[in-house]
């Protein structure tokens, strides 16, 4: 028994797929205890009102990066396609490209935002100008993180993408606390932000530092722009969709009902993105992977069954834990003044576990490059604003819209799997 035990533990950790899902739970769970503390720790340090502004300019910055996500999934669709057709200088040419568009991209903005940043202050009611002259700052460096960590997600690197998850996470908390205890406040606490970020991406250079070397003396132009920014339209719209079903409940309850109503939701919606970001590591595996398959012609299925399949057990085992033990996670996270929202948390944990599985299909439909997809995505993202517009008399009945568009978007994306592999 024990020797069969044995060789199983050893035949998972050679599959390269259970592989790179392991290292991508543990460094995206460690950067999620991270930044969990790191919120904790400056809401305790700073206090309320100087908490809040670090917030604004921290969801300033998310909102800048949001062009990044649909870039990212471009670039590990391309790098990923190249490594499984061993055009290794696609991929120096294709990084080498995307490097000019950022920086013309990432000067263009900042300069931009720097011009602005009086109004920027005078906006998120920020305590010093300082505060919104570091957003570019950070924007900017942010940019070449990405590039980096996307390379490395292209070539399915996933043990040093998680070891920059941890570095990063682990340098924001050292060191927001560290600054904001010498007196920094929130100046400190953001610039955690872009120090960690600073020292990631030297480690990142580090780790891509024999494809950059050889991109720097490659003299093969990159002759795939059109292509790629033609791939980007569909990325772009399946990405913003799948943000918008994620988020635009928060608004439009934030909206239509009163400000406790509305703290109660976004409690709720706190609490089912569990699901999704527990989720997440199996979509950023199978992404790359299944487009290096893709590229060489080979079987994708097995990695396509292994992914729906861990995603069903992962959303399906939490979404249980919230219908047997709903006061249990509420307490744990937010104590006893959000426990009305228990009894809707089990049905708020099929809703995002709809939208996982239907997150995980329109990417593998990206990865096989059929662009269809994104527009039932799309429609579902436009289906749930109307929907939610026009019936709103209770959270129950937003939580049901929203379960019945992830539910329709999931089974057009399972309808549409024969024809997307009828090539095969």
């Amino acid at each position: 028994m024990r020797k069969l035990t044995s060789n199983l533990v050893s035949k998972i950790a050679k599959d390269q797929f259970f592989s790179a899902t392991f290292w991508m739970f543990l460094g995206l769970g460690f950067m999620n205890v991270g930044n969990y503390l790191y919120h904790l720790l400056m809401g305790r340090m700073l206090g309320v009102s100087l908490y809040g502004a670090l917030e604004s300019i921290i969801s300033a910055l998310y909102i800048l990066s949001v062009p990044t996500l649909t870039l990212n999934l471009v670039i590990v669709k391309y790098v990923a396609s190249y490594k499984g057709r061993g055009e290794n200088e696609s991929i120096y040419g294709l990084y080498n490209y995307i490097l000019r568009l950022l920086l013309i991209f990432g000067l263009l903005i900042s300069v931009i935002f720097v011009i602005i940043s009086p109004f920027i202050q005078k906006f998120l009611h920020l305590p010093s100008i300082t505060l919104a002259l570091l957003l570019p700052l950070g924007f900017f460096i942010n940019l070449f993180y990405f590039l980096n960590k996307s390379l490395l997600q292209g070539i399915s690197s996933f043990f040093k993408l998680s070891m920059l998850n941890f570095i990063e996470a682990l340098v924001k908390l050292l060191s927001a606390i560290l600054l904001v205890y010498l007196g920094y406040k929130v100046e400190g606490a953001y610039g955690a932000v872009i120090v960690s970020i600073v020292l990631a991406s030297v480690v990142s250079a580090f780790y891509i530092k024999d494809i950059v070397k050889i991109h720097l003396t490659s003299t093969v132009k990159y002759l795939h722009g059109r292509d790629l920014l033609k791939f980007s339209l569909p990325t772009f719209i399946t990405s913003l969709s799948l943000i918008s079903i994620f988020t635009t409940d928060v608004i439009l309850v934030r909206h239509f009902f009163p400000g406790a109503d509305s703290g109660y939701y976004s409690a709720l919606s706190v609490l089912g993105k569990i699901v999704y970001f527990a989720a997440a590591p199996i979509v950023l595996v199978l992404f790359p992977m299944i487009s290096e398959h893709h590229a060489r012609g080979e079987s994708y299925r097995r990695l396509l069954i292994l992914g729906t399949s861990f995603t069903l057990l992962i959303a399906g085992f939490i979404t249980l834990v919230f219908f047997f033990a709903p006061e249990f996670m509420v307490l744990l996270l937010f104590g006893t003044k959000y426990l009305v929202i228990a009894n809707m948390l089990g049905m708020f944990g099929i809703f995002v576990s709809l939208l996982s599985l239907s997150s995980l299909f329109a990417n593998f439909y990206l990865s096989i490059h059929r662009t269809v997809p994104s527009f039932f995505v799309g429609g579902a993202a436009i289906l749930q604003i109307i929907l939610i517009t026009f019936f709103h008399k209770t959270i129950a009945e937003i939580i049901w819209i929203s379960i019945t568009v992830t539910f329709l978007l999931l089974i057009l994306l399972l309808l549409y799997y024969p024809h997307a592999t009828s090539n095969k």
